[in-house]
């Protein structure tokens, strides 16, 4: 296969594995939420309006030449299998060198909060801009829907990404993989690949069709040998009430919504 690691990617695998596992197979079944289509809609304007001055200089001689395999186009960031998205680079000079400059990535979203995966987004790009000059940008921009530009510290993020690459790395180079299993989760209303992933764990009766179903507490069952809602639903065990409680406090608990389903 030996395709590269994109930031769609990579947001994709913090966001759900199935979904990265489906985008790497090139699945195109899926269809994009309207939500998603506003916030790009939103993103497009946001960055006409605050990026028409940037400073265009970031994107010098030296950039290019860092790498043979490096290169900048159309906000795309590419080194060896990496390829980046973000909406611009400003150059900004090193506290610990007055010659030296590094390179901050923006990108623009059309939120008026800030998100995880935007960070990731930005750390992304912050991590190939580094692998090509061998300097990592300490911070980036991100640029909310009607707001002013927020600093984004990426050192602490550079720990995550280095994990979902160590993952990616030997999956992009297979040449067959095997799909994960659905597992819903808060993510699956906007997914383009939501109906799928909701048939097919309809289908096989999955637990993660429970309400507060984690994956931690999803293997802590199948441990136990219970992979489906009704195998959880012979779990359950009525407590006896104790007969001085005058008032019992009710807990939510899977095993019961298991057997109520």
């Amino acid at each position: 296969m030996n395709c590269p690691i994109t930031t769609e990617l990579v947001v994709a695998y913090y966001q759900c594995k199935r979904k990265a596992f489906l985008i790497l197979q090139g699945e195109t079944s899926g269809i994009k939420h309207e939500y998603e289509e506003i916030l790009t809609t939103r993103a497009k304007a946001n960055c006409l309006t605050h990026l028409v001055s940037l400073d265009n200089s970031a994107l010098t001689t030296d950039l290019y030449q860092a790498s043979m395999d490096s290169k900048i186009s159309g906000g795309q960031i590419s080194h060896e299998n990496f390829e980046a998205v973000c909406d611009g680079l400003v150059q900004r000079k090193r506290r610990s060198s007055k010659k030296h400059l590094s390179y901050e990535p923006y990108i623009v979203v059309g939120t008026y909060s800030i998100s995880m995966e935007q960070k990731l987004r930005l750390a992304f790009a912050g991590y190939v801009v580094g692998e090509m000059l061998w300097y990592r940008p300490a911070t980036g921009i991100i640029i909310p829907f009607n707001q002013k530009p927020h600093q984004v510290r990426l050192a602490s993020f550079y720990p995550t990404i280095e994990a979902i690459l160590n993952v990616l790395r030997p999956l992009v180079s297979a040449e067959t993989l095997k799909v994960l299993p659905p597992t819903l989760n808060d993510h699956c209303q906007i997914c383009q690949f939501c109906q799928r992933c909701l048939e097919e764990a309809d289908k096989e009766d999955h637990l993660s069709l429970l309400d507060r179903m984690t994956p931690a507490l999803i293997q802590k069952y199948q441990k136990r040998g219970i992979f489906t809602v009704k195998q959880l639903s012979y779990v359950f065990k009525p407590r006896r009430r104790r007969k001085r409680v005058s008032k019992a406090t009710a807990t939510f608990n899977v095993e019961l919504q298991a057997l109520a389903l």
